[in-house]
């Protein structure tokens, strides 16, 4: 506990900020997703308005504050974390591609391994993506 709050304080106030509400949006897309599903989650994060334009640097922030809000929250998957992302990237004015991947793999108990992850421009939140 004591190292991530250590690294926390060496945050600059806009990435601590970020950070602080990725965590938040990240235990409310659970919830969400939870009780009443991706479809009507989805619904509702495509009606809202994209936000301000912040700089280019902005989807990087985002996909560090998402990887910073995942090691906090226990449990976070990628379409809780591709949830915030999108949500993130849509407020500051960034346009944002939320994408569920699917594919055969024998290695998983189902035979289907799915995973989801947002693309804005060149910035992709999450690594796995590129197995789908």
């Amino acid at each position: 506990m004591l190292p991530r709050l250590r690294s926390a304080l060496a945050l600059d106030r806009d990435e601590l900020a970020l950070s602080v509400r990725a965590i938040g949006l990240l235990v409310a897309a659970r919830i969400r997703i939870a009780i009443s599903g991706f479809p009507s989650l989805r619904r509702a994060l495509e009606a809202a308005p994209a936000g301000r334009r912040r700089g280019d640097g902005f989807p990087a922030a985002v996909r560090r504050a998402i990887s910073r809000a995942a090691r906090t929250v226990p449990g976070s998957r990628c379409l809780p974390q591709a949830v915030v992302a999108y949500r993130l990237l849509r407020a500051g004015g960034h346009p944002a591609e939320l994408t569920l991947g699917v594919r055969k793999d024998q290695a998983v108990p189902n035979g289907l391994d799915a995973h989801a992850w947002v693309s804005s421009g060149t910035t992709v939140c999450h690594r796995r993506f590129r197995r789908f």
